[in-house]
């Protein structure tokens, strides 16, 4: 194995350290009751935001498998809805009523755009906002580590259910503890 590849396989594998940052502090998150969520939530665990729109059909065929996924991994990975919904309300109402068991980003907090804008993922409907630079419209799954930095991508745009596949338990954890508390 070349060198690259094995510092690449040693950073995905890596386990989780002490003390870390979390790209979730300061922003709302909450969970299916309405609870907010702190950054302790995803010690120790891999993290995948989940861009979606209700009104995408993409995105209804792929949260069900992803609901799947989650409950197979649920111990292991969080995932953390980003919704590209035309408003606040449709996305409380597509969180709601079609997610699965995990948490949401509120739809208008600012880290909402940042997160769209550093993994270029929007869905067509939000290309007069973002641009035309995007990698892939919405559904996507990107597993992120605490600093926000890109472990995985999985183009569920592309893909469908199948980009669930590519998903590994030895990508990068979170640290067990977290310095930053939402």
């Amino acid at each position: 194995m070349s060198l690259a590849l094995l510092t690449l396989h040693a950073a995905l594998a890596a386990p989780p350290q002490p003390g870390g940052a979390c790209i979730f502090a300061g922003a709302t998150l909450r969970n299916h009751t309405g609870g907010l969520v702190t950054c302790q939530r995803f010690a120790g665990r891999q993290v995948a935001l989940y861009f979606a729109g209700e009104w995408c059909p993409l995105c209804r065929r792929f949260t069900p498998a992803l609901r799947q996924f989650h409950s197979k991994y649920a111990d292991a990975v969080d995932i953390v809805f980003v919704s590209s919904d035309s408003s606040a309300e449709d996305a409380a109402q597509h969180f709601e009523h079609g997610q699965g068991e995990w948490v949401a980003l509120d739809w208008a907090d600012p880290l909402s755009a940042k997160l769209k804008r550093q993994h270029r993922i929007w869905s067509g409907r939000e290309v007069m906002q973002f641009g035309l630079n995007r990698r892939s419209g919405v559904p996507a799954v990107v597993v992120v580590d605490s600093a926000g930095g890109e472990v995985a991508f999985m183009a569920a745009e592309r893909d469908g259910a199948s980009a669930l596949k590519s998903y590994r338990s030895d990508w990068r954890r979170w640290p067990v503890e977290l310095a930053d508390e939402l």
